[in-house]
């Protein structure tokens, strides 16, 4: 995306119209995301797509219908997995850390299931469905304000805060649903009290056509997010109708709200250019902005960042800053790799760098002047692979662009990205260990 909004709304308003002609019927996959097993779910449209920096945004509903579907595919030995039955319309697809849970839009409602057998552990009136990398937590918007239930007893009337007010024909409210809100480590949605599902207050319905949710991608390591934030965030990327805003919640502050005041915010930002849905791990935030931040304030150009939460703040990390086309940054479940894409050949890292470096690995450098993925090293904050080492004897296109890109721990080293060519385009999985090893 290079023209904010209304560029996204109309693109999607033709994607529709263009999907449902019957002459279509080439599948194409694109939008992966990536468990630390090999493990991918990825969309499945009937037209080729570019992936851009607004993966997800809410626009022409209904989206997904019966010419969208998911498959999910393990890495190494299985193969395909799960693709989305005959008649029913999924997309929108996440997946979690152990590859065990897989959150989807279908139709019109959210729905977590296990994707060797199908079955279905969650469903809701809602769409944007995302999944926490535990498992343990999903994030949604829906119309209905009668999923709240803080107690988990499903009686609407004792609810503490009370259930939201209806948002409106246009709204939509942002729902957090804890699928272990007793802490026995069992994802058991069934057993009374054991499953809550919260509402986050934002001071007023969510009403603006371009909004991306995301929860933290490595799985909950304390039960006291007071001491750490792992596995504990929320963000959320949108439009407020003057400026764009990226913002940070804190799940354990949501479990514990009483009152229908607004919920407390752990990192906001915010610019007058589009902001790419946040890439969350640990207590690391991951975006891109197409332009200068206004709050905090930054460098007049697009720039990829990362920023780590302290107390209530955000701290920059590493912004790093290219010559070409920009996607939306993501962090490995750890929170120690970066990756993106650009067509840039070099990059220049803010207050580091006095002049753009070149893109090398070795004796490659970019030469294509396409899109490729980057992968960073946070702790040396040096790229360590690309796509271009796969280009040619690796089994990828020398001229196909790609782009959005999903990463597991930096142990596993699984990465999975999007190959376009002229009349497809693909999901493919790599992995560091070896560099150029292609698995799909």
């Amino acid at each position: 995306m290079r023209s904010g909004g209304s560029f996204v709304v109309a693109a999607l308003s033709v994607l529709t119209l263009e999907i449902g002609v019957s002459q279509i019927s080439t599948a194409n996959e694109w939008h992966p995301s990536i468990s630390n097993t090999g493990r991918a779910v990825f969309q499945v449209l009937r037209l080729p797509r570019k992936a851009d920096l607004f993966q997800f945004p809410v626009a022409s509903l209904p989206i997904p219908d019966l010419t969208f579907e998911i498959q999910v595919a393990d890495a190494v030995g299985v193969g395909r997995v799960y693709f989305t039955p005959q008649d029913i319309g999924e997309g929108r697809p996440s997946i979690d850390a152990s590859g065990n849970w897989v959150a989807c839009q279908r139709g019109s409602v959210v729905t977590v299931f296990e994707p060797t057998t199908g079955s279905v552990a969650y469903q809701a009136p809602g769409i944007m469905p995302t999944i926490s990398g535990s498992g343990r937590f999903v994030a949604f918007l829906s119309q209905d304000p009668n999923l709240h239930d803080p107690d988990g007893d499903g009686d609407p009337s004792n609810n503490q805060p009370p259930n939201p007010p209806p948002p409106g024909q246009a709204g939509w409210i942002l729902y957090v649903h804890d699928r272990d809100a007793d802490e026995d480590r069992n994802l058991d949605e069934s057993a009374p009290g054991a499953t809550w599902t919260r509402y986050v207050h934002l001071g007023y319905p969510i009403r603006h056509p371009l909004v991306s949710l995301r929860l933290s991608q490595d799985p909950v390591t304390s039960a006291d997010p007071t001491t750490d934030l792992t596995g504990w965030l929320l963000g959320l990327s949108f439009f407020n109708g003057t400026q764009w805003e990226l913002r940070i919640y804190d799940i354990g502050q949501l479990r514990s709200r009483t009152t229908e005041s607004p919920d407390r915010v752990r990192g906001v930002v915010s610019s007058l250019y589009p902001l790419s849905p946040p890439s969350i791990a640990g207590s690391r935030v991951a975006f891109t902005a197409q332009g200068q931040l206004s709050s905090p304030v930054g460098p007049r150009v697009p720039a990829i960042w990362v920023f780590e939460i302290r107390a209530d703040a955000m701290a920059p990390v590493l912004g790093v800053t290219v010559r070409g086309s920009l996607g939306a940054a993501v962090l490995s479940r750890d929170g120690r790799l970066l990756a993106f894409h650009t067509s840039s050949a070099s990059f220049q890292r803010i207050n580091q760098d006095p002049e753009p470096v070149p893109f090398s690995f070795g004796n490659v450098g970019d030469w294509n002047a396409i899109d490729d993925v980057y992968v960073f090293d946070l702790l040396t904050t040096q790229p360590i692979w690309s796509t271009l080492l796969l280009r040619g004897s690796g089994g990828i296109g020398l001229y196909d662009p790609c782009t959005a890109p999903a990463l597991s721990d930096l142990t596993s080293g699984w990465i999975a990205f999007q190959q376009t060519s002229q009349t497809k385009s693909q999901v493919r999985i790599a992995n560091f260990h070896p560099p150029t090893g292609i698995y799909r």
